[in-house]
């Protein structure tokens, strides 16, 4: 698979974090997550076109595409094509791709029970080109599909290296990486190093980043100035209802002494 200048630089791949958790190289885990990506976005296209666009849409497949649909499913031959072009790739072997596809499934439906399903990487497809050409280290795009599938929709969130620890291997849950590590004999990155990988792609502006002690918050809508001011905003507004709050309480347990100090002078019952 070679990666065309992107056309539509706004385009976004989208594959499931469990797919992290695949025992392959990383060249294979790039490989698997464009594939995943290009048939989950055409699938998505494919299901919106009318009939006639669709008809004609398939018509101007590829021979070389159109000659899988005698050994795979024909909906997923049109969606790796559909998505693909959509994403900038061109895909020269589809065979190998759709087996590729193939594998993928029978990973994860293998490994189910350990596996936290439908929890997605959303990421730019013009940066996944970038992370595929070898640009960068495999921790860091780790780290980085970690970051992103934990804010998921959120505008910003906290994020916890250990969560971020978790995700990094495809995991959701601690009980499931337990059993990861018992079957892999792979230990988890240290806390130390997800926080250095962490500054490292937030200073190459991958994400927005605010520490406060030892939390920190990440955002990939915001600037990092808009997310302090977002995480300061919070806190001033927590403080206020806060003492809001303790006021109203204060003001209440005066009224309830005034009134059993009123009903004891006047020698009244007190229920």
């Amino acid at each position: 698979m070679d990666f065309l200048e992107n056309k539509n630089k706004g385009g976004y791949l989208q594959f499931e974090l469990a797919l992290l958790a695949m025992p392959v190289s990383f060249g294979e885990l790039m490989y698997s997550a464009i594939v995943y990506g290009c048939i989950y976005l055409g699938r998505t296209k494919s299901s919106k076109l009318a009939a006639e666009v669709r008809q004609s849409r398939w018509d101007a497949m590829p021979a070389r595409f159109k000659a899988q649909t005698q050994r795979a499913n024909s909906d997923d031959v049109f969606a790796l094509w559909l998505g693909a072009e959509a994403l900038g790739f061109t895909i020269e072997y589809p065979a190998k791709t759709l087996e590729i596809w193939n594998n993928i499934w029978v990973f994860l439906d293998k490994n189910r029970e350990r596996l936290t399903r439908l929890v997605f990487v959303r990421i730019k497809a013009e940066l996944m080109q970038r992370f595929y050409m070898g640009s960068f280290q495999e921790d860091e795009f780790r780290a980085l599909c970690a970051i992103y599938s934990s804010l998921g929709r959120a505008w910003w969130k906290p994020i916890s290296s250990k969560i971020i620890g978790l995700r990094m291997r495809g995991m959701c849950k601690e009980a499931h990486m337990r059993m990861e590590e018992k079957i892999s004999g792979r230990q988890r990155l240290s806390a130390y190093r997800i926080n250095a990988l962490c500054r490292k792609l937030h200073r190459l502006r991958f994400f927005a980043r605010y520490s406060i002690g030892r939390s920190a918050c990440y955002s990939n809508r915001l600037t990092s100035e808009a997310l302090a001011e977002k995480i300061i905003e919070q806190r001033i507004h927590k403080v206020e209802h806060e003492k809001k709050t303790r006021d109203e309480r204060n003001a209440l347990m005066a009224k309830l002494r005034r009134v059993t100090l009123e009903q004891h002078g006047s020698g009244e019952a007190v229920t």
